[in-house]
């Protein structure tokens, strides 16, 4: 599946091995939804299984998704984008660090 990393915004592809079983009653006299069972009445006749998939898919996805490692336990993540968003991280840094000196009467 093609995602999108939430730390450097580059797409990358996650592997998605679900195996989820979702059983499907038809004849019934109620219709009624339980986690891995439906139940069908008679008079229906058609199924739609698209919202259990993505239900699925969306509950397997970690909350964080982000490139995975290398062998060698580096990131894959975009290295142009980790280092600009490290320069902006300690440019705020010292900012911050700056306002609260002067908030203090430090003579800078």
């Amino acid at each position: 599946m093609n995602i999108t990393c939430d730390r450097c915004g580059d797409d990358f592809d996650m592997p998605i091995d679900i195996s989820r079983q979702l059983i499907v009653k038809t004849g019934c006299s109620v219709h009624q939804e339980e986690d891995d069972m439906v139940s069908l009445t008679s008079s229906e006749y058609e199924f739609e299984a698209a919202p259990y998939i993505y239900q699925y898919v969306a509950l397997w996805l970690p909350m964080q998704r982000i490139h995975p490692a290398d062998v060698n336990g580096k990131s894959l993540c975009n290295a142009t984008v980790l280092e600009k968003l490290d320069s902006i991280h300690k440019e705020k840094s010292h900012d911050e660090q700056y306002i609260l000196d002067s908030s203090r009467g430090y003579n800078l």
